[in-house]
């Protein structure tokens, strides 16, 4: 079976970029499968991709989108008639609808599409008026929660949605919260509705004295950083405030920490929450729509908290920060809850979709 991954660009650090080259790497390893990533960017890619997994990238001089589109179109229709792809796997709701159009050109049909922003985003605007339309000449279309498929399910009750969760990989060793620093995490891009300000602000006000022991860390890089960086200058707080940019090897400061706090009010699938409760991280993060209440049991594993309630996350966070025990139970908890999203079991669902083998 031949794939063909079709993916906006790989060069960020971001959650969808992972993601791809986790399904690639771990598809090429299938029984006579064998996989092409087409990127409508670069072909340089952030992440690992596996030697047996080929990359191409379109490279185009131009940055007026609209001056890149007929010639990408083109391009692709070129690539797709090259590589005669049996099955067409398409990352992103901003291109789904042009991949689908060049599919349906050359007469494709074994496409499946994959929404990975929040689901919000799928019902208005230019996506919410072309996707319902070009999704029902899909096989399936491919959310990431439940909350999600029931969110979109009405305006796109066309397609054929299946639910399936990003990979988490599991294999890693895990520091017990014994052995963890006192250091709070953030991971990801530093601006749209990410919010870091308000874990700025949250922290700020916290007792000098409970938190004299503490640091927090920003990992990632965005439009934002430079203001949060004068914030943390302005409240005085350099010496515990720290932004340490994109890294590749984000798993030793995730398994160093002992609290996570995400601050996102629009999520798809928080790929960095899943990770933080993969190494046992106690978690704090907004309940907002979609993606951390299939993670989260509040107060089990974790604190969900609803997102016009700024005094409850400093409460909780302030819980997390003095209570060792409850931390310990957190990390335990989460360390359970994340084998849903197993690599392999996320693979071998996944591969079962695109078979056409039955899928529960």
């Amino acid at each position: 079976m031949k794939i063909l991954i079709v993916v906006p660009t790989l060069k960020k650090s971001g959650g969808l970029e992972r993601v791809a080259a986790i399904i690639a790497n771990d598809l090429a390893i299938q029984k006579n499968t064998e996989i092409t990533i087409v990127s409508l960017n670069s072909s340089y890619s952030f992440y690992h991709i596996n030697d047996v997994v080929q990359v191409i990238g379109f490279d185009y001089l131009r940055k007026n989108k609209l001056f890149k589109l007929i010639p990408l179109f083109v391009w692709f229709l070129f690539k797709l008639n090259q590589q005669k792809p049996n099955k067409i796997l398409s990352f992103g709701e901003g291109h789904n609808s042009f991949v689908i159009a060049a599919c349906r050109f050359l007469s494709y049909k074994d496409i499946f599409v994959f929404n990975r922003a929040s689901p919000l985003s799928s019902l208005d605007g230019v996506r919410g008026f072309l996707n319902p339309f070009f999704y029902k000449y899909t096989k399936n279309l491919i959310v990431q929660t439940k909350s999600a498929k029931n969110i979109i399910s009405k305006k796109y009750y066309e397609s054929n949605i299946k639910v399936i969760p990003n990979p988490i990989t599991l294999t890693h060793n895990v520091l017990p919260m014994k052995k963890k620093e006192l250091k709070i995490i953030n991971v990801g891009y530093l601006g749209g509705k990410k919010n870091q300000n308000l874990l700025i602000d949250f922290f700020s006000m916290l007792d000098p004295e409970i938190t004299k022991d503490w640091t927090l860390h920003f990992l990632g890089d965005g439009p934002n950083r430079e203001a949060l960086e004068y914030k943390v200058e302005k409240l005085k707080l350099s010496n515990q405030i720290f932004f340490i940019g994109k890294v590749k090897n984000v798993a030793k400061y995730y398994n160093s920490s002992s609290i996570f706090a995400f601050c996102s009010h629009s999520e798809g699938f928080p790929n960095a929450l899943a990770e933080a409760m993969s190494y046992g991280c106690a978690c704090i993060s907004f309940d907002c729509i979609a993606g951390p209440s299939d993670l989260i049991d509040d107060g089990i594993n974790g604190f969900l908290i609803d997102i016009k309630n700024n005094k409850s996350y400093v409460d909780k966070l302030h819980n997390l920060i003095t209570d060792y025990s409850l931390r310990e139970k957190f990390s335990e908890n989460s360390l359970k809850k994340v084998k849903l999203f197993d690599r392999n079991k996320i693979t071998k669902d996944l591969f079962n979709i695109i078979s056409n083998e039955d899928f529960n």
